[in-house]
């Protein structure tokens, strides 16, 4: 099965699409390390904005490389919804990790406290 050539308008379209999702991801990139790097912020914040942040970037990428930008509304739901719950289930599980670590500090002091 051959390919027929690119036009020279069709050529120059995509390589401005290259060019424009080069630059898109390098300023978000750029954003993100310069906030990570220069921003003094509290690490749970900075957790946050740096987690969102790679969200909307992995998205995006998924959207132009993967070619799902282009796909019906229910693949797209297909393709997302796994990667939402898998985002869901790491929050959900940090979290529950920082609960019972605090949970289990406050016991250990409670019980040093009381001298055992």
């Amino acid at each position: 099965m051959s390919h027929k050539p690119y036009t020279p308008e069709e050529y120059k379209k995509n390589v401005r699409k290259i060019w424009t999702t080069t630059a898109i991801l390098s300023f978000v990139t750029l954003l993100e390390v310069g906030v990570a790097v220069g921003v003094e912020m509290e690490y749970m914040y900075l957790a946050a904005f740096v987690s969102v942040v790679s969200i909307i970037k992995a998205v995006y990428i998924m959207g132009v490389f993967m070619h799902v930008g282009h796909e019906t509304k229910g693949f797209k739901f297909s393709v997302l919804f796994p990667f939402i719950l898998l985002i869901w289930g790491f929050v959900s599980f940090s979290l529950d990790g920082a609960s019972f670590a605090a949970m289990r500090n406050a016991m250990n002091s409670i019980l040093l406290n009381w001298g055992f």
